[in-house]
């Protein structure tokens, strides 16, 4: 429990955009085509970290990698979400890490997009941020956005 990954070091110390491609996971490049397939975003947001960085990045990465605009789910976990313009949030409840793997695979998503701000705290200290637990069960490369 107290012995961290190196992707979970660099995840809580790098303070740019950084994509972690998981073992296990689903990647978005077809290995036999090479043809990159990023249609599909999963945004989790909340009141904090802030979101729209995250949000921005993963309307701007797909195209910039594919030059197809993605759809982008933007989703909460809990009940009242963060507004983020005209954009629609899908709201769930339940463990958030749990909820977000499960969408994940749910929205058939080719990228998770999340913001993470690093620790807060003696529980984060010793469990991992949010985005930390995510990543050790993400079923899709993630990109983590920081925001400090």
């Amino acid at each position: 429990m107290l012995k961290n990954s190196v992707a979970e070091t660099l995840l809580s110390r790098s303070r740019t955009p950084t994509l972690f491609l998981t073992h296990g996971g689903r990647g978005f490049v077809d290995q036999v085509t090479g043809r990159m397939n990023l249609r599909h975003v999963l945004v989790p947001i909340d009141h904090s970290p802030l979101p729209f960085r995250a949000v921005e990045t993963a309307n701007e990465f797909p195209r910039l990698i594919t030059g197809v605009a993605p759809t982008v789910q933007l989703l909460h976990v809990g009940s009242k979400a963060p507004q983020i313009g005209p954009n629609p949030v899908t709201i769930r409840y339940g463990n958030v890490v749990q909820t977000i793997v499960d969408a994940a695979v749910e929205y058939d998503v080719d990228l998770i997009c999340m913001p993470t701000a690093g620790h807060h705290g003696v529980l984060d200290a010793l469990r991992g941020s949010t985005t930390e637990r995510v990543l050790r069960q993400a079923p899709r490369p993630l990109l983590a956005i920081s925001t400090m």
